[in-house]
């Protein structure tokens, strides 16, 4: 599918409200150029808010500073790339200004140009998650996976050439996206049922349907 360069998102696009951002980065594109120069993009459909130091599902719940975590608290539009199971990887965006920390976590995208890598740090990725969607982009790590997202990203700028995110061809309509509890965040307590998970419907890459619609 032939997808047009469109404009890159700004900073200032990042430097604002976490829950806010995660909504608006529906129907943007994320895009990964490559070493060689092959660029990969997809289409964003499914992402999750975590709102920094009182949000009991965030990395930096009740303000805990670790050398992992210090990108938080910088400025926002940069990338925050993390390992889960030892092995696959998961892109976050850095949200909010300066000192207040939030973070977007990309559930889902629909890949729309470029090959679809299957491989991480030279490696190849599991036959099991190969035949499971990564091919469409329906997983945090599965869109990692195939769009060569992995340590070497963490901490690039957002606002650089080799990860960025592009707006998207037509505005994102409320009546489009539906707002659910957050996935795999037990841990979170009451955190666990906040409705900070968005996605397109509709969307065939978005990555697990387990709750009910948030309906007015």
């Amino acid at each position: 599918m032939f997808v047009k360069h469109t404009e890159k998102l700004p900073r200032a696009f990042y430097q604002r409200n976490t829950l806010q951002v995660a909504r608006d980065l529906l129907g943007t594109y994320l895009v990964r150029r490559l070493p060689s120069g092959e660029i990969l993009r997809g289409r964003i459909v499914e992402t999750e808010a975590y709102a920094g130091i009182y949000d009991p599902a965030s990395h930096t719940y009740r303000d805990r500073r670790t050398e992992r975590n210090e990108i938080w608290y910088g400025e926002g539009g940069f990338a925050y790339v993390y390992q889960i199971y030892g092995l696959y990887f998961c892109l976050g965006l850095i949200t909010e200004p300066p000192s207040v920390p939030g973070a977007v976590l990309i559930r889902a995208v629909e890949l729309l140009s470029g090959r679809q890598a299957l491989s991480t740090n030279g490696e190849s990725a599991p036959e099991a998650m190969a035949l499971s969607g990564v091919q469409r982009g329906d997983g945090p790590s599965k869109l990692c996976l195939a769009m060569q997202i992995d340590r070497r990203c963490n901490g690039l700028d957002l606002c650089g050439d080799e990860l960025f995110l592009e707006v998207g061809d037509t505005p994102c309509q409320f009546a489009d996206v539906v707002f659910t509890p957050r996935i795999n965040i037990d841990y979170a307590g009451a955190g666990a049922l906040s409705y900070w998970r968005y996605y397109l419907r509709g969307s065939p890459a978005v990555s697990k349907k387990t709750y009910e619609p948030l309906r007015a």
